[in-house]
């Protein structure tokens, strides 16, 4: 199973396989979406988060770059587009369970990210939750405009929120934006 082009590891029950890239296809560009909400500090979620996106940042190919948002009911923290891993493994050792949650804040800070920001690669998103959202979610046109801006977001869904059908949400993001959806409920 793929998690975000030309990333590999493993997240939870979910192995992420890397893309061979042929013919000099540049590598995307990532943008990880951790959610830091209250529910995420239930059955260690935010821990499983905080593994998912340093696997990511090992896995991420050279010549990507990658940019970080951490959201509850609004933005908590960005960090912005770069290759430095120490940079990135720093943000998300630093993340801790805070507040309610909205999926639209996330989407509409990569959007923000990614105008006018050239990527021959493209983007590629990947919103990491246990799929509970309670403070809003992106609309369709928001979604569109992910995918006309060039890029995808595929999510994660932690916990055993997961496993009681709480991925609606989730499913219609990675969806909507030609991504997909991987549950990974039991953080083994």
């Amino acid at each position: 199973t793929v998690i975000g082009d030309g990333i590999s590891g493993r997240i939870d029950d979910v192995f992420i396989g890397r893309y061979l890239y042929g013919g000099g296809t540049p590598s995307p560009d990532y943008v990880v979406m951790i959610d830091v909400s209250g529910s995420m500090s239930s059955d260690d979620r935010i821990g499983q988060a905080k593994a998912a996106a340093l696997t990511m940042i090992d896995a991420m190919p050279n010549g990507s770059s990658m940019a970080i948002i951490t959201f509850d009911h609004q933005i908590e923290q960005v960090q912005a587009f770069t290759t430095d891993r120490e940079v990135l493994k720093g943000v998300a050792n630093a993340i801790a369970p805070l507040g309610a949650t909205s999926y639209s804040a996330p989407v509409t800070k990569m959007i923000e990210l990614i105008t006018d920001r050239p990527a021959p690669g493209g983007y590629v998103g990947v919103l990491i939750s246990d799929g509970l959202p309670n403070s809003g979610v992106p609309t369709d046109a928001d979604l569109a405009q992910v995918v006309a801006l060039g890029a995808k977001i595929n999510t994660v869904g932690f916990g055993t929120s997961i496993l009681s059908g709480s991925t609606y949400e989730l499913q219609r993001i990675a969806q909507n934006t030609g991504g997909a959806f991987y549950p990974a409920p039991s953080g083994a």
